[in-house]
């Protein structure tokens, strides 16, 4: 939800109303996200203030995979043909959440790293089933 105007009542004081007319603290900022990788979803609480690498810390320890070998991605924008995927964007892990866009019930698809079978390695591609 995105908060109406501050009322004068309130301003300088980080307060505001919410379209439904709810008192929201502008300070707290608490959202959940919804992180997807195949048949598996994750719902996460956080604070839009938080940095994207506090998401990948709390995948790791949910999944059980290394930090560095986790990529979180949202959707990028939508192109001009209907019917075709939407590309995905990689979340930089030192911004905050906010400033990637994400909001309440954003989605956000995580990626692990894969062998190329040359000694190297790559991102999985995003497959949601």
């Amino acid at each position: 939800m995105t908060p109406t105007p501050t009322c004068p009542v309130f301003r300088g004081k980080g307060l505001s109303l919410t379209p439904n007319g709810w008192l929201q603290d502008e300070r707290m900022s608490d959202i959940y996200l919804r992180l997807k990788r195949e048949k598996t979803t994750l719902f996460l609480s956080c604070n839009t203030h938080e940095k994207v690498n506090s998401l990948i810390k709390q995948v790791s320890e949910l999944v059980g995979v290394e930090t560095k070998e986790i990529l979180l991605l949202k959707d990028g924008e939508k192109g001009e043909q209907e019917g075709t995927e939407t590309p995905k964007e990689e979340l930089d892990g030192d911004k905050s959440i906010k400033s990637h866009g994400l909001q309440n019930a954003s989605i956000v698809y995580y990626v692990f790293k894969k062998d190329d079978g040359n000694g190297g390695s790559q991102w999985e591609s995003v497959h949601i089933v």
